[in-house]
């Protein structure tokens, strides 16, 4: 081979690996739990079907849970709320869970006899561009079918991403402002998380702008404790 065809095959295999590095960067730069996006600002579902039909089928098999019940996305999901909070937590989170996931499922998440079920879930459907007035109608809808089953259902509010997202902050907080009222109208209890968040999830609370760190799921400890001991 000349060298004027090895230096043609370099270049072609530069061009290779270069492209595909781009090929594959949206997969490793994706910071949010995967959704399907919503359809003409309808309800948005997880893309990771699969995941979610696993993890469903989990709850449904063990057909039973503890007196209290953390349910919403990857956010619940990823904390060993038993030891954080200092009792035995039921966590049925799941990884790209949203509202329409959560409502579709309280059957074998939240058992008949629960006594408390607290709700952090809708960061997603925001993400995938489901209006803000929908989230806070199906946080709503979720509260009055989970009251339904638990004695008391606390729906905390959607906890805000990194400063760099700005726009999906704003809905956020239009969603959260909307859902408080609608929350309480369906009987159940709003726990406001901006004390502890702000409107902008700070850097030291979160390792991607979306997930909580250690920190970020301590500082959740004294409100949800406050919470759950009630009024």
């Amino acid at each position: 081979m000349n060298t004027a065809s090895k230096a043609a095959l370099g270049v072609a295999a530069l061009f290779a690996a270069f492209s595909g590095g781009f090929a594959i960067r949206p997969f490793v730069d994706q910071d949010r739990d995967p959704v399907r996006s919503s359809q003409g600002g309808g309800d948005a579902a997880s893309s990771d079907l699969a995941y979610y039909a696993s993890r469903n089928s989990h709850f449904e098999e063990m057909r039973t849970a503890g007196p209290v019940v953390f349910l919403g996305d990857s956010r619940i999901e990823g904390a060993e709320w038993s030891e954080l909070i200092g009792f035995f937590i039921s966590n049925r989170g799941i990884k790209g869970d949203t509202t329409k996931g959560v409502r579709d499922r309280l059957q074998s998440s939240v058992p008949a006899g629960t006594k408390i079920c607290l709700v952090e879930v809708g960061l997603n459907d925001l993400s995938a561009g489901v209006p803000p007035d929908r989230v806070a109608a199906n946080l709503a809808a979720i509260a009055k079918a989970a009251k339904a089953k638990a004695g008391r259902v606390i729906v905390a509010s959607i906890i805000p991403t990194a400063a760099s997202s700005a726009d999906l902050n704003a809905s956020i907080a239009e969603a959260n402002a909307r859902a408080s009222a609608l929350v309480k109208e369906a009987g159940a209890e709003w726990l406001d998380l901006s004390p502890v968040f702000g409107s902008e999830l700070p850097a030291k609370l979160s390792s991607d702008g979306i997930q909580l760190t250690g920190a970020g799921y301590r500082g959740l400890v004294f409100p949800i404790l406050e919470a759950v001991k009630g009024p």
